[in-house]
C-alpha cells in the first residue's frame, strides 16, 4: 500500500493539473495577456503584441486541419502516462482499418469532458499508435476553444483541431498518398474523432446511463458521404461515470437558461461534481473510474469525391445504417464494461 500511494498521488495531481488547464486555461491566459499589455513592462508588451500578430496571421490553422499530429515532444510528456493510468483510459479496436482512406470516428457519449476520445487521441501514451500505426488521430473540439490565445497553441500541440464543417471536410478530403507532402509526418490518413451528440449531450450525462443525441444529427453523415470517408461508430464505456451531475428538466427555467448559454457560446453549462485532492466527496477532479473507447468496424463509403451533391435519401440511409451499427456495438461490448448490463441500453433521442 505504501508503494502505491506515491504513484496514485502523482496520477491524481497530474489529472488535477490537466482538468484545471482545460477548465480555466483559456480565461487565465487571455486575462494574463490583457494585464501584461496594460501593466507589463515594454518587453512583455512587445512579446504579447508579437504573439497576437502571429495569432492573427495563423488564425485559420485550426479550421484547416490543425498542426498534423501536433508536437511530438508535448505528446510524449510523462504527465500523460499518469493521466492515462489514473482512470485508467483504454482503447479497443474491433476491426482492421486500411490506411488508404480517411475516417470519421463518430463517438458517444459526450459526458462532461469527453475523456475517452480526448485522452486516447492526444497522447502517445494511449494505445492509438499501436492499434492505428499509419492513421493520424485528430480529436475535434469546439471552435470557441480556438479563440483563446496560448490555450489554443497548447491544444493544437496535442493534435486537436476545430470541429467546424470546414475543418472536417479538410481532414476527410486529404490525400492518402504516402509521398504526398502533407503526409511527411509518417501518417497517410486522418481519423477525425467527433462527439456527434455535441456539448448538448452533456445535459444528459449521469452515472450508469448512455443517453445520446443522434436522431437529428446528420451533418457528420453528410460530410462522410461527401468526402467518401469511412464512417466509424465508437462508444466510450464509463465516460458518464466519472462525474455526478445535477439534471434539470427539459422544460424547466434552468434548462432554458442553459440552452440560451449554449446557443451563444456552444458551451454546455452543466453542474457537475467529482472529487478533490484530499477528499472524494466533491470537487472538479473526475473520479477514478475506467473509461474504454471501443472503436467499431468502419462503414466504408465508396463514392466519387468530386461529386459533392448528396441526396437526402443517401443521408437517411447511411444514418439508419450508422444507428444500427452503433447499437450493435454497444450491445455486443457492454457486458465487458457495465455492471448490471442487462438493464442498461443505449437511449437514443
Amino acid at each position: 500500500m505504501n508503494n502505491e500511494w506515491p504513484r496514485n498521488m502523482l496520477q491524481l495531481l497530474s489529472v488535477a493539473a490537466f482538468i484545471t488547464f482545460i477548465l480555466f486555461g483559456g480565461i487565465a491566459f487571455t486575462t494574463a495577456i490583457i494585464l501584461l499589455l496594460i501593466y507589463g513592462n515594454i518587453y512583455w508588451q512587445i512579446l504579447c503584441i508579437s504573439y497576437l500578430i502571429f495569432f492573427y496571421i495563423d488564425f485559420e490553422t485550426p479550421s484547416k486541419g490543425g498542426r498534423g499530429v501536433g508536437c511530438e515532444w508535448v505528446r510524449n510528456w510523462r504527465v500523460w502516462k499518469h493521466v492515462v493510468d489514473y482512470f485508467p483510459v483504454d482503447l479497443v479496436k474491433t476491426a482492421d482499418f486500411p490506411a488508404d482512406r480517411n475516417y470519421l470516428i463518430a463517438a458517444t457519449p459526450h459526458g462532461i469532458l469527453c475523456f475517452g476520445a480526448l485522452i486516447n487521441g492526444m497522447t502517445n501514451y494511449s494505445k492509438w499508435r499501436r492499434l492505428f500505426p499509419q492513421i493520424r488521430s485528430k480529436v475535434l473540439t469546439l471552435s470557441i476553444n480556438m479563440l483563446f490565445p496560448i490555450f489554443r497553441e497548447a491544444i493544437l500541440s496535442w493534435g486537436l483541431s476545430d470541429s467546424s464543417a470546414e475543418n472536417i471536410n479538410t481532414l476527410l478530403s486529404q490525400s492518402n498518398d504516402p509521398i504526398d507532402p502533407s503526409n511527411r509526418d509518417g501518417f497517410t490518413s486522418n481519423a477525425a474523432i467527433v462527439m456527434f451528440g455535441g456539448a448538448r449531450e452533456a445535459f444528459l450525462s449521469a452515472p450508469n446511463t448512455y443517453k445520446v443525441f443522434l436522431n437529428s444529427r446528420k451533418g457528420f453523415i453528410r460530410m462522410a458521404i461527401q468526402n467518401g470517408a469511412s464512417l466509424v461508430p465508437a462508444v466510450a464505456f464509463g465516460e458518464t461515470n466519472v462525474y455526478d451531475t445535477t439534471q434539470s428538466k427539459t422544460d424547466s427555467f434552468v434548462r432554458k437558461i442553459q440552452e440560451i448559454i449554449k446557443k451563444y457560446t456552444t458551451l454546455a453549462p452543466v453542474a457537475f461534481n467529482g472529487r478533490g485532492i484530499f477528499q472524494q466527496s466533491f470537487g472538479l477532479i473526475p473520479r477514478r473510474r475506467p473509461i474504454t473507447l471501443v472503436v467499431g468496424a468502419p462503414i466504408h463509403i465508396n463514392r466519387n469525391p468530386e461529386s459533392k451533391d448528396v441526396s437526402e435519401t443517401e443521408i437517411n440511409d447511411m444514418h439508419a445504417t450508422f444507428r444500427k451499427k452503433l447499437i450493435e456495438l454497444f450491445e455486443t461490448h457492454k457486458s465487458k464494461y457495465i455492471e448490471n448490463h442487462e438493464k442498461i441500453h443505449l437511449e437514443i433521442a
